[in-house]
């Protein structure tokens, strides 16, 4: 006889029961609130598990006496079910489209209610928006990377110098986008040093059997030959260091990491 008290007593400590359930249709039928009034402060969990074509709302340690259905009249939930399992219960919600549940609790812990929200076929979540706009910004530097390449080898495969000189290409397009050649310099008879100007940045390459980005600057860095000389000493070494892992086996390809480099934001 104790053993059986104790155990009463116990579960009414950790246990509410469930004395009824309200439902009730919002006028704009997209939204359905469901109701629950308990014998004591209810503390248990809330789970939910999405199903095809229903919503499983598990409330941990709260009891109902038996299954409980209602018929609901409106376009994305058309039945709600409360079965009892043990110690918990399950409210079960038969969609027709895609719905959210948001649950809140009365002050006084006596009382929950749970919303039922249509969701709009045009909403994306956080992770679909990033995945687009990550897609997005991948085919835009792809584009980019490829369009810059082809016209740099185009402008280099027509005319070859050993000289420092000062040349403008102007490529017309609608939107009137500008690549300046500004400064240029022999390194060897297969490979050239450029400064190349594009949308207010310049930009220090390596253009040959080797496709290399050294570097990004900005136009007031490097106004004249003079800047583009110190330029060139000071990176010299850079330049030197790169050459001096070039083998005849094994012949220097830069060319993946020029494009990661031109792909970035300006």
């Amino acid at each position: 006889m104790r053993y059986l008290t104790i155990f009463i007593f116990t579960v009414t400590i950790f246990a509410s029961n469930i004395l009824n359930v309200n439902i009730k249709e919002l006028k704009n039928k997209n939204s359905v609130e469901v109701l629950f009034h308990f014998d004591t402060p209810y503390n248990g969990s809330i789970v939910q598990k999405v199903d095809k074509e229903k919503i499983i709302i598990i409330l941990k340690d709260a009891k109902i006496r038996k299954a409980w259905l209602k018929k609901i009249n409106t376009p994305f939930v058309y039945q709600i079910e409360l079965v009892p399992k043990e110690r918990d219960s399950e409210l079960i919600i038969y969609t027709v489209e895609k719905a959210a549940v948001l649950a809140a609790k009365t002050s006084d812990g006596f009382g929950l209610k749970l919303m039922i929200k249509k969701l709009s076929p045009t909403t994306k979540t956080k992770k679909e928006k990033k995945k687009d706009s990550d897609i997005f910004l991948l085919i835009v530097g792809g584009v980019f990377s490829a369009a810059l390449f082809i016209l740099i080898v185009f402008m280099f495969s027509a005319k070859k110098t050993p000289k420092i000189k000062k040349k403008r290409i102007n490529v017309e397009n609608p939107k009137e986008k500008e690549l300046n050649i500004r400064f240029e310099k022999s390194l060897d008879e297969h490979n050239k040093l450029a400064l190349i100007s594009f949308r207010g940045v310049n930009y220090l390459v390596i253009i040959g059997s080797t496709n290399i980005l050294l570097g990004k600057y900005k136009e007031s860095d490097i106004e004249n030959e003079e800047d583009f000389n110190k330029l060139v000493e000071e990176s010299q070494s850079h330049i030197e260091n790169i050459f001096s892992q070039k083998t005849d086996n094994e012949p220097l390809n830069e060319f993946d990491l020029y494009k990661e480099k031109a792909s970035k934001e300006f």
